[in-house]
């Protein structure tokens, strides 16, 4: 059994990537199980030769490759992996160059998918904010997405479920993080690709979700076998409040949202959710391009062609979403229960 292991690579400290590879060299592998880990170079300031190099040589039964290629982001870093992906390749699987696995990650996977007989895999994961990140997902209880359609497997914590199912939960939470999914490389051979207009944001949710589509079937582990560490982060690093990174941060979210809302026909109560939270993304984008709009300075053109290229309508109604968020402030100092 022939497993791809896709890592995109952007990082400028040393180290990093080396702790991801020790945490694939340390793998509980059967005989007969090869893993061929893809390290996709987004023009990295730092070289992952450094880390390669450091770690030391591989296990018999792993080999490591570099293809460089010119900065694109995350989602395309991935895509240039998942096209070196062999034809001979059973399965691939992701993992984020600052994140490390459990030594039982593939293990349990190929268990999972013998169980199961499903074409997507993943897991629970755990990070700085949370030891068990599905824990808090509403996957067990959401009426709205057939409560029961989760079916424990033999296995430990074991479960599976359509593909469909998975990819209606997983449009109304994000549900699994890149670095836990594996799935049949056939999917990748059949065109399986992640978006990549979606460069800083929503890129691997929407993935998941085209991924679970494209499934018959989807097992899930809720062990935790993945650990989320702290490298360079599009995402994580574009939080600072009504900075440009966080007004891009959050257009791309929308333009995310508005992507998932057109994947296939959801369910009447799924579809009036998405287009909420298109709603109040752009409320807020919106409210955040006024205020760069209208600043002592002068008006922030390259926020206004920013947001204009990821999605009109917020620039349109960004006058509108000042008043509405302000009205919305003033409903709740009343006493008023307001919708998000």
């Amino acid at each position: 059994m022939k497993i791809s292991v896709v890592i995109p690579y952007y990082q400028e400290a040393p180290g990093i990537l080396g702790r991801a590879l020790k945490s694939i060299f340390d793998q509980q592998l059967d005989p007969g199980v090869m893993l061929d880990v893809i390290v996709v170079n987004d023009t990295s300031p730092l070289d992952p030769a450094v880390d390669i190099a450091a770690v030391g040589a591989p296990p018999a039964q792993i080999a490591i490759r570099v293809i460089p290629r010119p900065n694109g982001g995350p989602a395309a870093a991935r895509n240039t992996g998942f096209a070196a992906v062999p034809a001979d390749a059973d399965y691939m699987a992701m993992l984020d160059s600052d994140d490390t696995w459990s030594p039982n990650h593939i293990a349990r996977a190929i268990e999972g998918f013998r169980l199961s007989n499903a074409d997507v895999y993943f897991s629970d994961h755990a990070s700085h904010h949370h030891a068990a990140y599905l824990d808090g997902t509403k996957m067990f209880t959401d009426p709205l997405v057939s409560p029961g359609a989760l079916e424990p497997l033999p296995g430990d914590r074991y479960f599976v479920a359509s593909g469909h199912y998975m990819a209606s939960s997983a449009a109304r939470e994000f549900l699994a993080h890149s670095s836990t999914v594996l799935c049949r490389a056939a999917m990748l051979h059949d065109g399986l690709r992640m978006p990549e207009k979606l460069r800083w944001a929503g890129e691997d949710h929407n993935f998941f979700i085209d991924m679970t589509l494209k499934a018959s079937k989807v097992c899930l582990s809720m062990q935790s076998e993945a650990a989320l560490g702290r490298g360079v982060s599009i995402y994580e690093g574009a939080h600072e409040w009504g900075s440009l990174k966080d007004l891009r941060r959050r257009a791309y979210n929308v333009a995310a949202v508005r992507r998932v809302q057109h994947r296939t026909t959801w369910p009447r109560a799924i579809r009036a959710d998405l287009a909420e939270g298109v709603a109040a993304g752009r409320r807020i984008v919106g409210y955040l391009l006024m205020r760069r709009i209208l600043r002592p300075r002068g008006p922030d053109m390259e926020a206004v062609r920013l947001v204009w290229g990821i999605d009109r309508q917020t620039v349109v109604c960004a006058p509108f979403s000042v008043i509405d968020v302000f009205a919305r402030k003033v409903l709740r100092k009343v006493g008023l229960k307001v919708a998000p």
